[in-house]
């Protein structure tokens, strides 16, 4: 898929051995994240990033507002207000919240039979231009048969 040839993608496969968990990562492509990802800085926490995760649901079948609630990865926890809000994204109906923890967070979620797919972005100012890009790469995103596809 497309995306912004200033970021680094990284993809990791999180599964166990009673569930399949996915991850796309893309942060900045800057000398001090190499160095991060390397393992050769300093210890520190990760910088900001956009993440596609993707979650096994068909064990428990979920529904986009329960996983959302149940499960900490969706870091809802984290809500500062509490808020859901009903939206779409590619051309399904999704729900999106914000969240803060080490940095800020922004996440959009849809439950399907097999998947949940949760797509975030972590930032330090509402104005940080990872929240343009965020957005730019969700604007390309479609569903066919239930499955993401970014353009």
């Amino acid at each position: 898929f497309r995306y912004p040839d200033t970021y680094f993608l990284e993809e990791k496969d999180l599964s166990s051995g009673k569930r399949t968990r996915y991850a796309i990562i893309l942060t900045e492509d800057t000398a001090e994240n190499r160095a991060v990802r390397e393992g050769t800085a300093p210890p520190r926490e990760g910088p900001t990033a956009i993440t596609m995760d993707i979650f096994q649901n068909n064990l428990d079948n979920y529904t986009t507002e329960n996983w959302i609630r149940r499960t900490n990865d969706s870091n809802f926890k984290l809500s500062s207000d509490g808020n859901l809000t009903g939206t779409f994204l590619g051309g399904e109906e999704a729900v999106t919240y914000g969240w803060s923890g080490l940095y800020e967070g922004e996440s959009v979620v849809i439950a399907r039979p097999k998947f949940v797919y949760m797509f975030s972005v972590t930032y330090l100012t509402k104005e940080d231009a990872i929240r343009d890009d965020f957005a730019a790469i969700l604007e390309n995103l479609r569903f066919t048969d239930g499955t993401p596809e970014l353009e």
